[in-house]
């Protein structure tokens, strides 16, 4: 007689993470540096915040989640994300949360945003999704100033790569 072994759900999303670990950490392409530290978080955040100042953009904030889900569909299907989407016949996960800050869970391809929350966040989380295993890395942050520049306008792009090239030649 067989027992069947019984795994209880948490079993089950620890198994289903760990084999995701495993794919993006096995799988990521050779062009992404994975980096243990995240050194560069907050030079991000300075960056963005000066594009946001210079370009006094208010644009799209959002109180609702169905606007927020709209807008990744419409990034996430163009066919410019869609050529450098690591992974773009994955499906991915758009939720509300309830902490206060945004953020991207990588291996499972989910962003959870707070509300209200603005394009800019949306932006910087995609472009996580896009580069998977470079936290706030130069890769990520290459890869965000793109988005700017596709989805704000080439002002914002200008911006972010003057910045970054100021944090990678003193560096």
């Amino acid at each position: 007689m067989m027992v069947a072994k019984w795994e209880s759900s948490r079993e089950q999303i620890s198994k289903s993470k760990a084999k995701a670990r495993k794919r993006v950490t096995d799988e990521v392409p050779k062009h992404i540096v994975q980096r243990e530290d995240d050194h560069g978080r907050q030079s991000v955040y300075d960056y963005e915040l000066k594009v946001y100042r210079e370009l006094r953009d208010s644009r799209n904030k959002f109180y609702a989640i169905e606007p927020i889900q709209k807008l990744c569909k419409e990034i996430m299907e163009d066919p410019r994300v869609k050529a450098v989407d690591p992974y773009p016949d994955e499906p991915y996960i758009i939720q509300e949360t309830w902490g206060k800050t945004a953020n991207a869970r990588v291996w499972e391809r989910r962003i959870r945003f707070p509300l209200p929350s603005s394009n800019f966040s949306v932006l910087h989380e995609i472009a996580h999704l896009l580069t998977p295993g470079n936290s706030h890395g130069r890769q990520f942050m290459e890869m965000e100033a793109k988005l700017f520049g596709w989805f704000v306008g080439e002002e914002a792009e200008t911006i972010m790569l003057q910045e970054i090239n100021k944090i990678y030649l003193a560096g």
